[in-house]
């Protein structure tokens, strides 16, 4: 993200050469791990930290002070809230999608793309920022989804030219796989809510995903949309649980009005509910229920 002179110039003469980045990014994350923290305040750091962390001087730092790490544990923990903390979600999905970018341009290949990949899964985690995008639609967000699937489908092609067995290659496609069938297959992951642009943003979005599937990944569109399909029938309905795209440990349960839908626990059950399944459930035409079927 781009600096105002003035800014860039405090941060590096204020910030980074009184203080020192690693030794800012290690008090940064004894912050972040302050399960006390309130949401506004965690909110109100993470804004700020973000304009600062966009200095490359933080770089080398990031994965080794576990800033990273608490970032992106923060925002798995946000997604699975039933109501994230929409400041908490883009301050924190912008940061790592800036230093994924850092990453990816700065790091060795392979030490790169194993630091994204298998230490922290970078498409799990876009993918959630995708369906928090959808609700909220502001071209800042669509600006970082689009930077970071045109940056990790380079990887995939760059991942793709090396030679021999290629784990790396591999990783990065069980990764994007299962989290690129499911936003394509799905209308309702993505809407416009009425906003005036949010027919072009959400096409934008699509095709940007797309292409780092299909070019990045070198997937064939139809056929990952038939393995989920097959994958689907075992997993969470509710499209913001972490089991909707991996099998959950424990068999789901289908719901007692549809048939169809699926979910791993009354929770996610009472989410989809509200997020759109009461709309889309057979008993309904019928009845006249007023939450979710048992």
């Amino acid at each position: 993200m781009k600096q105002p002179k003035e800014l860039a110039r405090f941060i590096e003469s204020e910030v980074i050469r009184q203080y020192g980045a690693e030794k800012y990014l290690l008090r940064l994350f004894i912050t972040l791990r302050d399960t006390q923290l309130e949401d506004r305040a965690l909110s109100t750091i993470l804004s700020v930290q973000q304009t600062v962390l966009s200095n490359k001087a933080f770089g080398p730092y990031f994965v080794t002070t576990g800033v990273l790490g608490a970032l992106c544990d923060i925002l798995e923990r946000e997604n699975n809230r039933e109501v994230p903390e929409p400041g908490i979600v883009s301050s924190i999905a912008e940061s790592t999608v800036d230093i994924f970018g850092w990453i990816t341009e700065e790091v060795p290949l392979a030490e790169g793309a194993a630091i994204l990949i298998r230490e922290h899964n970078i498409f799990h985690l876009i993918a959630r920022y995708i369906l928090h995008l959808s609700k909220t639609l502001t071209a800042r967000g669509l600006d970082y989804v689009l930077e970071f699937c045109r940056a990790n489908e380079h990887l995939g092609q760059r991942l793709a030219a090396r030679s021999g067995k290629n784990a790396l290659r591999k990783d990065y496609q069980r990764a994007l796989r299962q989290e690129w069938a499911p936003l394509l297959i799905a209308p309702d992951n993505l809407h416009t809510l009425n906003h005036p642009d949010g027919v072009r943003i959400i096409k934008l979005v699509r095709q940007a995903w797309w292409r780092l599937g299909s070019v990045g990944a070198g997937f064939n569109e139809e056929k990952e949309k038939k393995e989920y399909e097959k994958r689907a029938e075992k997993m969470c309905s509710w499209r913001e649980c972490c089991w909707h795209t991996i099998e959950p440990p424990s068999p789901t349960k289908l719901c007692q009005g549809c048939g169809e839908a699926r979910y791993c626990g009354s929770p996610c059950q009472r989410r989809d509910w509200k997020g759109g399944h009461e709309r889309a459930c057979r008993r309904l035409k019928n009845t006249s229920h007023h939450g979710p079927v048992p």
